[in-house]
């Protein structure tokens, strides 16, 4: 059974994310608006010393920082057992008054089971308690991942200063 909860401190541990599947094909991307059928496909992929460097980089500094610099931020995990299946994190700051998802990533076997929806609308009700008004995502320009974010209800925007790589498609959710 499928837990969503914050992520603590107690839960980071070197391995956490060793059985994490990172992998992602891309096929298409997102370009003015529409997928465009790539001429060579690439794999967007994590060796599990990349996989341990997320968790020493990314979580362990977003949980740290959240509990004991008391950060706004919110880090939320998907939890089969002990073992975490996704994960999203909120930035801990307002970027021109829309608060930001920082990432959302499940774990390549857990696609398409509502994993990801749930982790974002978790970071939607922290962003509304944070009173945002919208919830700035920069996303990976992958058709799929447009599909996704396009089916939660976000939208196009403008890329904010430093959110996020030159590729990434900036999009916006109305909380």
């Amino acid at each position: 059974m499928l837990v969503f909860r914050r992520i603590e401190e107690s839960d980071i541990r070197p391995d956490l994310m060793d059985d994490f599947i990172w992998r992602m094909e891309v096929t298409r991307e997102w370009k003015n608006g529409r997928a465009v059928k790539l001429r060579k496909s690439r794999v967007d992929d994590k060796t599990l010393d990349e996989l341990r460097a997320v968790v020493k980089w990314d979580l362990l500094p977003m949980v740290y920082g959240r509990r004991a610099l008391g950060h706004r931020g919110a880090v939320f995990g998907a939890f089969e057992g002990e073992r975490l299946v996704g994960f999203a994190f909120l930035r801990d700051k307002l970027i021109q008054g829309r608060e930001s998802v920082g990432v959302l990533w499940v774990s390549a076997d857990y696609r398409r089971h509502g994993v990801g929806r749930k982790l974002f609308m978790l970071c939607a009700d922290a962003a509304r308690d944070a009173e945002a008004a919208t919830l700035y995502i920069s996303t990976h320009p992958n058709a799929e991942t447009q599909a996704f974010y396009i089916s939660l209800g976000c939208y196009e925007t403008e890329r904010l200063p430093n959110a996020g790589p030159k590729t990434d498609i900036p999009r916006e959710y109305k909380l």
